[in-house]
């Protein structure tokens, strides 16, 4: 980012303003410079590493100083979110127009989930049904009878998408079907 951005000369006159870099908390593992156009360029600087720093950035107009900082966190590597669908079961009969689909997220860096549902009566067309969807669950009403559907999730974090890992399920719909009656 260029640290010009962030900075304002509010005297009454233009100054050339010097910036530097004042302070940087784990010089172990960053290396924080400012290039001729004023960018600061933030290196890790070993493979792997995870972790945070503060750096303290000062400017300077050859009369006033002042100074302000920023934190830097490191990820050494994201894993990708995963999903597995629960309801319905993959190849079941579904005596209603109406229908839950359920699913269950999982990302082991703790990322918050956001599902991409698939929802369609072919087998080899992917159709959204619903993007960036936060929930783990919903209803789809008005479904044809005699029909078979298809449908999958696809997860997404902040980072990258994920898979489903049972792939595409399919029920059908036949409102025919005998349903025994609890008492």
């Amino acid at each position: 980012f260029n640290i010009g951005d962030y900075v304002t000369d509010v005297d009454t006159a233009i100054d050339e303003l010097v910036y530097k870099v004042d302070k940087i908390s784990d010089e172990e593992n960053f290396e924080v410079a400012l290039d001729w156009n004023n960018f600061v360029d933030i290196k890790v600087l070993k493979q792997d590493f995870e972790g945070n720093c503060h750096v303290v950035i000062s400017v300077w107009d050859g009369e006033y100083s002042v100074s302000g900082g920023f934190d830097i966190f490191v990820r050494a590597k994201n894993n990708p979110p995963t999903v597995s669908l629960l309801m319905p079961y993959d190849d079941v009969i579904i005596p209603t127009s109406s229908v839950s689909l359920m699913w269950e997220g999982n990302d082991s860096d703790g990322d918050q989930i956001s599902y991409d549902v698939y929802f369609s009566r072919s087998s080899t067309g992917e159709k959204f049904y619903r993007m960036g969807y936060k929930e783990t669950s919903m209803v789809i009403d008005g479904i044809l009878d005699d029909t078979t559907y298809y449908w999958k999730v696809i997860p997404h974090d902040l980072f990258e998408t994920g898979t489903c890992v049972d792939g595409t399920y399919s029920f059908t719909v036949d409102l025919d079907v005998d349903v025994p009656k609890v008492t």
